[in-house]
């Protein structure tokens, strides 16, 4: 179901100050209920998913709705969170073992994808930002 949830806005860009300081109450809802509630079954569905650092808990949770709902899942990884020289949005991330599994799963996904059992062929996106 549809859940709220209180978060900050984020400064990413200089100037953006007083905006940065407010907190906003969003809907929140998992990518599981998303598909199942909201796609068709026959549609023909492209997605990218460049969800910061969250793709390491949204895919696994979502993996059988992904293979049954998304025909091409262009998908940005950001394994940089994890390192120690990122300073970034994600400050108290810790690989607990994440990347590897979320890796695990994708090749998993390729499997499934090969031998019928998955619709959804992904594609990995590059990133830019350091």
């Amino acid at each position: 179901g549809v859940q709220t949830c209180a978060l900050p806005i984020l400064s990413w860009q200089r100037g953006m100050g007083s905006v940065a300081s407010r907190t906003v109450h969003v809907p929140v809802v998992g990518l599981q209920w998303l598909l199942t509630a909201h796609v068709p079954k026959r549609a023909r569905v492209v997605a990218k998913m460049d969800i910061e650092g969250a793709e390491y808990e949204v895919l696994p949770a979502a993996h059988a709705a992904i293979c049954a709902g998304i025909d091409v899942l262009f998908i940005e990884t950001h394994d940089r969170f994890f390192s120690k020289r990122w300073r970034g949005h994600r400050d108290n991330f810790s690989d607990d073992g994440a990347v590897a599994r979320l890796r695990r799963q994708l090749s998993a996904m390729t499997a499934e994808h090969q031998s019928g059992q998955c619709r959804t062929r992904w594609i990995e996106l590059g990133s830019k930002e350091r």
